[in-house]
């Protein structure tokens, strides 16, 4: 199977491209969001990466070597970053043991061979690039793909059983925010467990140019465009504002305030905005974010944004039940009840109803 090199070059330039939108993306959407550095240190490993790539398929790494070996040190701090990012949001103490030991002995092993290559001469040095490029990769290079290949696979069953292993205490001690978090880190875990099958498979029976240039780029972008989406989504459910509610007991709240929290999003139909937002609440009535978090979720066994997004649907449901097809529109619906979009207005109403807004449409007419 053979691939033209002008293609998988344009394909790791766009996938460079592409990275840096969506870390723009991420820096801007995610401010407050729990497990963010981790997950934001796994798109800059996988950018510099694709940068690496578009070098060599470009013959331009023999110009800047350093970028080539820096690249191989880094590349195996991912296993290190998919750790921290499943530990932090399941509320797990981080600290160095013999896992982290073995990234330790992978990144020297990589500067050893670093060293090696340094002195070699430039004849060999471009020797060494050219047959990477061709797909003839040197026997060091295949080493230390295998190598980074079996501590990922270690990394992946440490932190299997740490996921799918029932929280200390969770149905006694946590709210449902903490089993949220659960479930993303479960869906995190999986999807990369995913990537990583695939892509062992495809080193067995492809060419490992096309797996290393083509099959990898194309699985990360999927991947992590998913993953950020999904803990944008949950944003409220992972905000730094929420990290000490997640660990106090669900007892722990004040009925008042959430009786004041409640005037302030019905009665004010702060919830008809479609910037409504925990701040907005908070300073609405006279309280803080914690406790509009606190009041909301524990009070109300509900997230934040759940607890708008049900008045919005109710909302929208009276909308609904008077709808006139020759001048209205479901989308306009969605708007005037305070939803920013087309597709947040029918998961909402599809979550809490059970129906599309089209499907209660018609069941009202019945």
């Amino acid at each position: 199977m053979q691939i033209d090199n002008d293609f998988l070059l344009s394909l790791n330039i766009f996938s460079a491209i592409y990275y840096l939108a969506l870390i723009i993306y991420f820096l801007i959407k995610t401010s407050n969001v729990y497990g963010r550095i981790s997950l934001l240190g796994l798109l800059i490993v996988n950018l510099y990466t694709l940068i690496n790539n578009s070098l060599i398929l470009s013959g331009n790494i023999t110009n800047a070597p350093a970028v080539f070996w820096i690249g191989i040190v880094f590349i195996s701090t991912f296993g290190i970053f998919v750790r921290w990012h499943i530990y932090t949001l399941l509320k797990l103490k981080i600290k160095f043991d013999w896992l982290y030991a073995i990234s330790v002995a992978f990144i020297l092993f990589g500067a050893y061979r670093w060293i090696e290559f340094s002195q070699l001469t430039t004849i060999e040095q471009n020797n060494y690039f050219a047959d990477i490029n061709a797909g003839n990769f040197p026997e060091d290079f295949i080493q230390i793909n295998g190598l980074f290949l079996a501590i990922m696979g270690i990394y992946f069953v440490e932190t299997g059983v740490q996921v799918f292993k029932k929280p200390k205490n969770q149905d006694k001690t946590y709210h449902n925010l903490f089993a949220k978090s659960v479930k993303y880190v479960r869906n995190f875990w999986i999807t990369i467990i995913g990537i990583y099958v695939v892509v062992v498979i495809a080193y067995l029976f492809l060419p490992d140019k096309i797996v290393e240039y083509a099959f990898i780029p194309i699985g990360i972008n999927i991947t992590y465009f998913f993953l950020v989406l999904h803990l944008k989504f949950y944003n409220d459910t992972y905000g730094f504002e929420q990290e000490e509610l997640i660990q106090k007991p669900v007892a722990e709240f004040s009925s008042s305030k959430l009786e004041a929290i409640k005037r302030a999003v019905v009665d004010e139909q702060l919830y008809l905005d479609a910037n409504c937002s925990i701040e907005l609440v908070a300073k609405t009535a006279e309280t803080t974010k914690n406790e509009v978090s606190r009041a909301i979720n524990v009070g109300l066994n509900i997230s934040f944004n759940d607890y708008v997004n049900s008045l919005r649907t109710e909302h929208a449901k009276n909308l609904l039940a008077n709808f006139n097809k020759s001048q209205d529109t479901i989308e306009g619906v969605g708007y005037s009840a305070g939803f920013n979009s087309k597709a947040s207005f029918y998961r909402a109403f599809k979550k809490f109803t059970s129906q599309t807004p089209r499907q209660f449409i018609e069941s009202v007419l019945k």
